[in-house]
């Protein structure tokens, strides 16, 4: 989902019924922590 709409919580929200925006932005914050350089390369490396 980061591929494709970048930080955009709200359209990633709309991909998993039942999740608020909230939850979606605290998992990549999660994420941002676990694991940086695959956050990093699915922002640079976002699909058109």
């Amino acid at each position: 989902a980061l591929r494709q709409f970048g930080t955009d919580f709200e359209m990633i929200r709309k991909l998993f019924p039942g999740r608020t925006r909230h939850q979606v932005k605290l998992k990549y914050k999660k994420e941002e922590r676990k694991h940086p350089l695959q956050l990093a390369d699915a922002l640079v490396n976002r699909s058109k």
